[in-house]
């Protein structure tokens, strides 16, 4: 399939050329994956309902860049926007993709402020008053893999107070659709090869089995038919691996054994290569001694910007992967971090 971009507004261009900050590794993880619309086009097909999925033209799939968010809030954020048209009529609607990797009681304000920067995005750019009467629809779509059970709720109107059956139209409403990889079996993870292997590895991330998995995810990189596209997942999951909290107490060299268990010749030479390039960079010691640049500065700027914006501890760690002392010792170097607008 042809990968295909929106074509920005003057608003969404501003930010396009702006450097992208990420604030976690399975928020990186996530949109290395979800910004290829190949990638997109195999999850759609595997996962979204039928009733739905029958309604949208795939091959119209194209990918929005900019987020919609300001830039002051830009680096909080994982969504990825699709845009498709629809089976029925010559309209278009926009798939919002957003990832959570722990509970988050913010998610429908944070949905609702996407919808709302979406919508007003497209009507600075249609000016019509026919416009404003015929605005596309916003499909949020929730990807969840953490080890706590999702327990918020997927209608917006639940989240408000009770109120009678006369004020109920004026409760705002929307839902999305959630995609809890703790619910699912192995054997229910399908879709192209490369999605097999990023769902597998975010459905293990948090859990204890996670290495005796990566045998399995080793045979199906095996089958990457394309020598390009399987360096390019291996090299990105390694890096995932090696930077996060959960391997960062499993040596570097058993991920490296773990993860070439079925790999040709070929591809188990092209990940010693990886690996000795992460050694050099200074990876090799997992979370603790690999971020000690670029990755690892990010994510202290944006636990320190969390934490200026009174996020609880816990949160934070969720959030970004630091420990405990990491944060609270986040006031004591504040002073190397850059924290103004790019």
């Amino acid at each position: 399939m042809k990968n295909k971009t929106c074509k920005p507004g003057k608003k969404e261009a501003q930010s396009i050329h702006k450097k992208d900050k990420i604030n976690s590794p399975h928020d990186i993880y996530f949109k290395k994956n979800w910004a290829d619309p190949q990638f997109v086009h195999s999850f759609l097909d595997s996962y979204l309902f039928f009733d739905i999925r029958k309604k949208i033209k795939m091959d119209t799939l194209e990918i929005c860049k900019d987020s919609f968010i300001s830039e002051d809030m830009k680096e909080f954020y994982s969504d990825m926007l699709y845009k498709v048209q629809l089976e029925e009529k010559e309209m278009f609607i926009y798939l919002l993709f957003e990832h959570k990797s722990y509970p988050d009681r913010m998610i429908f304000l944070q949905l609702y402020r996407y919808i709302l920067s979406i919508l007003e995005t497209y009507l600075q750019n249609h000016k019509r008053v026919e416009d404003a009467k015929n605005l596309p629809f916003v499909l949020p779509l929730v990807l969840y893999h953490g080890k706590e059970k999702w327990n918020m709720p997927t209608q917006f109107a639940d989240c408000f107070q009770s109120v009678s059956e006369e004020m109920k139209p004026f409760v705002p409403n929307f839902c999305y659709t959630l995609f809890d990889l703790s619910t699912f079996s192995d054997a229910d993870i399908k879709g192209s090869i490369k999605n097999q292997i990023v769902l597998l590895v975010l459905k293990h991330i948090f859990r204890n089995d996670l290495l005796a998995v990566l045998p399995k995810i080793s045979n199906l990189l095996r089958k990457l038919n394309e020598q390009e596209t399987g360096l390019q997942a291996l090299e990105t999951l390694f890096k995932y691996l090696a930077n996060t909290e959960q391997l960062s107490s499993v040596g570097f060299d058993e991920i490296q054994a773990a993860l070439t268990t079925n790999l040709s010749q070929e591809q188990k030479e092209g990940i010693m290569t990886i690996a000795e390039q992460l050694r050099q960079e200074g990876w090799q010691g997992g979370l603790k001694e690999g971020w000690q640049g670029g990755l690892g500065e990010g994510l202290r700027q944006a636990a320190f910007q969390f934490k200026a914006l009174g996020t609880s501890i816990e949160i934070i760690q969720k959030a970004t992967g630091l420990s405990k002392e990491e944060i609270e010792n986040l006031e004591m170097v504040n002073t190397r971090f850059n924290l103004k607008e790019e």
